[in-house]
């Protein structure tokens, strides 16, 4: 059990402390020597990543396709190496990300606003356009992940604060954290935000 499994199957999985079954198979230790920052991206988004390169069933001498190098996709690149793909297309737009997923072990790299990346891939594979299939977004898909807490008030778990009150808690936190949302409002911000969002 692993990655998704792991934070979908077993209930309170974001809380504080949870119960991990066959603790001794699915927990690996934190070495010493490291600290939490850089172990932070192993629970969720390295797992994610990886298991994005399981599920794809990738084997030696295959040929993958990344889109999108954020974290998770720079790990789903790292996951294809891993797995003994032969050649890896990495799928992005920002030079920064590019450079990376070249570290992480992409052979090809790919900017989608220079040129088309599925048009690019059949080329670069020798494979017709009738291979390539448009699915449909899913409608909805994001309910699964909305909050319902009657398993933990079966067990005698309450609110300590009301909606009301947690809502005005987090407001009034907020603004006296200034530092942790002013550059958000920055002309620095916006640009970036414009750089990656505009054209999509």
């Amino acid at each position: 059990m692993g990655g998704w499994r792991f934070g979908n199957t077993i209930d309170g999985c974001l809380a504080e402390y949870v119960l991990v079954p066959n603790a001794s198979a699915n927990l690996a230790a934190i070495p010493d020597g490291l600290t939490d920052e850089q172990v932070l991206m192993c629970p969720d988004i390295m797992s994610t990543g990886f298991s994005g390169a399981e599920s794809g069933a990738i084997r030696i001498g295959d040929t993958v396709a990344v889109f999108a190098q954020g974290p998770i996709g720079l790990c789903a690149t790292a996951g294809a190496k891993l797995r003994g793909a032969t050649t890896i297309i990495a799928v992005d737009t920002l030079p920064e990300r590019l450079a990376m997923a070249q570290r992480m072990g992409a052979d090809i790299v790919i900017d989608y606003r220079k040129t088309d990346p599925v048009a690019e891939i059949l080329r670069l594979t020798g494979k017709p356009a009738s291979l390539i299939k448009r699915v449909a977004d899913r409608p909805g898909h994001d309910r699964r992940y909305s909050i319902e807490c009657s398993k933990a008030q079966a067990l005698g778990w309450a609110p300590r604060r009301s909606f009301a009150e947690a809502l005005a808690e987090t407001v009034e936190w907020y603004r006296g954290h200034d530092a942790w949302w002013r550059p958000l409002k920055s002309g620095e911000f916006k640009a970036y935000y414009q750089r990656q969002y505009a054209n999509r």
